[in-house]
């Protein structure tokens, strides 16, 4: 009995098995992601890599559902997921805790969750609501240092209007080595900021869209059709539904944005990039993602590098054909479009399958020791 036991003593708590479970996924999607920097790699490669980091973040978001009403976990996974180059993902996941710590009433839980979201925010170019997370944590405690050192991080910053990568940068571009990586930041010729009304009640439709989009895809899309019937003249609209549309893999749709989109600014380098992205998706020839590369790299020097990259990839004898194997990243900061084929809940229960076979192990190997004692201890009396 002593035996079984410690046998128990030694088996990881729950907290500490999800601890693990999540470390884990969370360095198996970092090494998949600095894999994909690897220079020259081809299609096959890179697609097989994007697969890799897909299964590695939807275990991580896997664990969240295991445990949706505990604040810790919400916020452990959300910044899992932003260390990982998904900010965009970890939203909903930072606003879950936040909302649970609220209801919780506990001033230190609040106070993380505002940190969290503030740093997540920031990760994910949302400046503007980085620093409001901030200034509640400062209107309580005007000397917290971590509240103060992330707003001033955020003051005077603009954030971007896209709401799906990471304020422009490639940081949170999708897992994709070279042309997508580059090929989908925000573009300096990026339409005009939304001051008006009717921007600004798109934008917050936006944002709702792209905090929802991994949880609720079907709703997150009303929210982008919301946004573009609130300022259906605004080129930077269309080109965020297109972005959404790629995520869900609605890629004729993503290309009809994309062109509205080119119409209302013909200079928007970027709509042509959202048009490449949405061909690679489709299938369609290497020539035909070329040539929209090719135009938007023309138009906006920051896609340069993407058309560059992609000239070099279709050059490769061993890529002819090959690249229309590899399935597209998604252009909103997803690593691929896996967390819509399949839910979390799925991962959760392998997990609990694994975490009962271990259990079942131990008590066999247990009752196998205390068998072999018991078998001693009477040879010995006899």
């Amino acid at each position: 009995m002593r035996h079984l036991l410690l046998a128990v003593l030694l088996l990881p708590s729950p907290a500490q098995a999800k601890k693990r479970n999540l470390d884990k996924a969370e360095e198996a999607a970092r090494q998949a992601e600095e894999r994909l920097k690897t220079p020259n790699l081809t299609p096959a490669e890179t697609a097989e890599i994007r697969h890799q980091k897909a299964a590695a973040v939807e275990k991580i978001e896997a664990i969240a559902s295991e445990d949706p009403k505990d604040v810790e976990t919400q916020l452990d996974v959300s910044k899992s997921l932003a260390s990982v180059e998904e900010a965009p993902r970890a939203i909903p996941y930072a606003e879950r805790g936040l909302a649970l710590a609220e209801k919780s009433g506990d001033p230190k839980l609040i106070r993380t969750a505002l940190l969290t979201g503030s740093e997540v925010y920031y990760k994910a170019g949302k400046y503007e609501l980085a620093g409001e997370r901030a200034q509640r944590i400062l209107k309580d405690n005007p000397k917290d240092r971590d509240a103060l050192a992330l707003y001033m991080q955020v003051k005077g910053r603009t954030s971007t209007p896209s709401g799906s990568n990471g304020g422009g940068s490639t940081a949170a571009a999708p897992a994709g080595a070279g042309v997508e990586a580059s090929a989908t930041a925000t573009s300096p010729k990026a339409a005009p900021a939304m001051t008006n009304p009717a921007s600004l009640e798109a934008r917050r439709h936006l944002d709702a869209g792209w905090s929802g989009l991994t949880l609720d895809p079907a709703a997150a899309m009303k929210r982008f059709d919301a946004a573009v019937a609130a300022d259906p003249k605004n080129a930077s609209v269309h080109l965020e539904r297109a972005k959404a549309r790629q995520q869900t893999s609605d890629f004729r749709g993503a290309l009809e944005d994309a062109a509205v989109a080119a119409s209302l600014q013909p200079g928007l380098g970027a709509a042509y990039a959202a048009r490449a992205e949405a061909l690679r998706g489709q299938g369609r020839p290497d020539a035909e993602v070329l040539a929209a590369y090719e135009q938007a790299a023309k138009l906006d020097g920051a896609f340069t590098g993407a058309y560059r990259t992609l000239l070099a990839k279709v050059a490769q004898p061993a890529s002819a054909g090959g690249s229309q194997a590899a399935k597209p990243g998604s252009m909103g900061g997803s690593a691929s479009q896996g967390s819509l084929t399949e839910p979390p809940i799925a991962q959760a229960g392998r997990g609990l399958g694994a975490l009962l076979a271990l259990l079942t192990l131990a008590a066999v190997v247990i009752v196998a020791v205390l068998r072999r004692r018991s078998d001693e201890e009477g040879s010995r009396s006899r």
